[in-house]
């Protein structure tokens, strides 16, 4: 089946043709996000790049076509879904600094599971499949993860120098906690089925982090550097 031609409507009853760019750009997006929905439903085993395309409205052959691999296309998904975040991110965190940014930092993270559940459910695959099915993408994924440790890291440290918590805390350590507990309330409201609620958990889990940061200095040694 041919791809679809697209195009958009201008000024009055003028219709403006999308540029093949334009086009291109919208079919990817929507490639993309059929991916999104069949591997967040049963992961990227179980979902072939034929299917994708069919699935999206256009040749079975055209996901190949654009991205070459199966591995390719994986990673283009995990690039879109860090785009979408880090323009969250710049909107959460303006004017933001310190322990008032680590907060905003995990609730943007929280809100985005709801907002996106499908593309929240087919990293989470992507995560675990990145240790056994598919291993090409276990770098991509690796540079996800540092980059949420680092963003906490970076709050942290502006935290340490407004003197909001003890300056021995090791940053580092308390990033991977953090992020650690964020990914463990997500994957558990992944089980639960039906939307994810996780409204509930952002008073508790940022009181808790204010807490214990503001209580405690040198966090336990056994934590690895990741």
């Amino acid at each position: 089946m041919p791809e679809k031609t697209e195009s958009a409507k201008g000024a009055g009853n003028t219709k403006k043709r999308l540029t093949q760019a334009e086009r291109r750009s919208r079919s990817d997006k929507r490639l993309i996000a059929t991916g999104m929905k069949l591997i967040g439903a049963r992961g990227s085993a179980a979902t072939s790049m034929a299917e994708i395309g069919l699935t999206a409205g256009f040749s079975r052959g055209l996901l190949n076509e654009r991205f070459g691999t199966k591995q390719n296309f994986l990673i283009a998904m995990v690039d879109q879904i860090d785009r979408w975040f880090q323009e969250k991110l710049r909107d959460r965190l303006e004017g933001r600094q310190g322990l008032d940014a680590v907060r905003a930092r995990i609730i943007a993270h929280l809100d985005g599971a709801q907002e996106h559940p499908a593309a929240l459910r087919s990293l989470y695959f992507l995560m675990t499949e990145s240790l056994t099915v598919e291993p090409e993408i276990l770098p991509r994924i690796n540079k996800l993860e540092e980059g949420f440790r680092q963003g906490f890291i970076a709050h942290l440290n502006e935290a340490k120098e407004a003197g909001e918590i003890p300056i021995d805390i090791d940053c580092r350590q308390q990033a991977i906690i953090i992020v650690g507990m964020i990914r463990g309330l997500i994957h558990q409201a992944m089980q639960s089925g039906g939307r994810m609620d996780l409204d509930w958990a952002k008073e508790p889990l940022t009181g808790w982090i204010d807490m214990i940061l503001k209580a405690k200095g040198q966090a336990p040694s056994v934590w690895p550097a990741v």
